[in-house]
């Protein structure tokens, strides 16, 4: 397998840092701003913002017609599965161990990348997918107690992570011919529709009054998470192996843990820290050690 890009590298510095920085930025916008309405207000922004851009840029934003149901099946699985799964799973969880059960989707991605996409895994892959799910395994054992008194919080980021892997792996199966801006901004306005429905059934159009940290965390998951992060996301999506996207992804639960820590007051246990020194040691074994492929 060759070296990852520099841009990829580059790419996710920016994911680690502005999508794992969110994490406790995600906290206090659902503390007050109803989780439906808020995840469809990001989804819509995000993808207008992505929209701008590609217009502005001179883009096409024509989809063929037959690639419709492959990209709102993408869509939704992505975007509104990860936007409505996760946004009840930070109400119920410590925002640095949300996220950190919410990425265990490199486990799910690495093997539908070697069992369906048929990608091949070297040592680095093997090794780095080993120590950085031991870390995740590790906190899920620690939340066992906590599952079995309310489950809601875990199992809602679990369904998040698997979501969003299988909408990164039929992605990958059949790429789209499509610029990355132009693609994510259609996938963001189709996985917001459910989040609608969902918003108007149980919540309402209109939020409650809320705080200006509470708007201030809003724009940010517009602007930031959603046209920045997904952009850079979708677009490192296209340029590595699906198995890589999910290993190297887990540099964004570190950051929001730290992030948590220092923004929420939350306080990680041993195994924290332990799962975070195993997931650390995986991003070093993926994204440094020269490769040798599997013999």
């Amino acid at each position: 397998m060759k070296q990852i890009p520099r841009v990829a590298l580059v790419l996710l510095v920016i994911l680690a840092l502005f999508w794992g920085g969110n994490w406790p930025i995600l906290k206090v916008a659902v503390r007050e701003a109803p989780v439906f309405w808020f995840r469809t207000v990001c989804a819509w922004g995000g993808a207008a913002g992505l929209l701008l851009i590609a217009v502005a840029s001179g883009m096409s934003l024509k989809v063929p017609r037959a690639d419709w149901p492959r990209l709102a099946l993408v869509g939704l699985l992505s975007i509104a599965g990860w936007n409505a799964f996760s946004g009840y799973g930070v109400l119920n969880l410590p925002a640095g161990r949300a996220s950190m059960l919410g990425y265990t989707m490199p486990l799910w991605l690495v093997i539908l990348s070697v069992t369906w996409l048929n990608e091949k895994l070297d040592v680095q892959n093997l090794l780095g997918i080993v120590l950085g799910m031991s870390g995740v395994v590790l906190l899920i054992g620690e939340d066992m107690g906590a599952f079995v008194r309310a489950p809601v919080g875990t199992l809602c980021m679990l369904g998040a992570a698997s979501t969003w892997a299988v909408g990164v792996a039929l992605l990958k199966k059949r790429p789209f011919a499509l610029k990355p801006t132009v693609q994510t901004a259609w996938m963001m306005v189709i996985g917001g529709f459910p989040t609608a429905f969902l918003a108007l059934a149980f919540e309402s159009a209109v939020p409650p009054p809320m705080s200006g940290a509470a708007w201030a965390a809003i724009v940010y998951n517009v602007v930031v998470a959603g046209v920045l992060c997904y952009w850079a996301f979708y677009k490192l999506v296209g340029m590595v192996p699906a198995s890589v996207t999910g290993i190297s992804s887990l540099s964004v639960p570190v950051v929001g843990v730290l992030t948590g820590m220092f923004f929420l007051g939350e306080v990680p246990t041993w195994s924290d820290w332990v799962a975070l020194a195993l997931i650390v040691s995986a991003l070093a074994v993926v994204l440094v050690i020269p490769r040798r492929p599997v013999t």
